[in-house]
C-alpha cells in the first residue's frame, strides 16, 4: 500500500477497516488530475469500489471540476 496513489489507498484503509461493505463514499480530488490507471474502470478507483464492497461512490474532481456517481 505504501506505493499506491492515494486515491486507491483510502478506499484500501477504508476496507481494512471494515467500513466499506454496503455503504457509500465520497471521494475529493484536489492537487493534482487522476491518473490513467486509477480513472480506469478496469483497473482504478471504480474497480477498488466495487471490490471493496461499497455500494455506490460520489468522485468530486476539483482538478477537472467534475462530479460523478457510480452505483454498483
Amino acid at each position: 500500500m505504501a506505493d499506491a496513489h492515494a486515491e486507491m489507498g483510502v478506499i484500501q484503509q477504508f476496507h481494512d477497516l471494515g467500513l466499506t461493505e454496503g455503504k457509500h463514499m465520497n471521494l475529493v480530488i484536489t492537487g493534482e488530475k487522476m491518473c490513467n490507471y486509477c480513472a480506469s474502470s478496469k483497473t482504478g478507483v471504480l474497480a477498488a469500489a466495487k471490490e471493496s464492497g461499497l455500494k455506490s461512490i460520489t468522485i468530486t474532481d476539483k482538478v477537472a471540476n467534475t462530479i460523478n456517481t457510480f452505483k454498483f
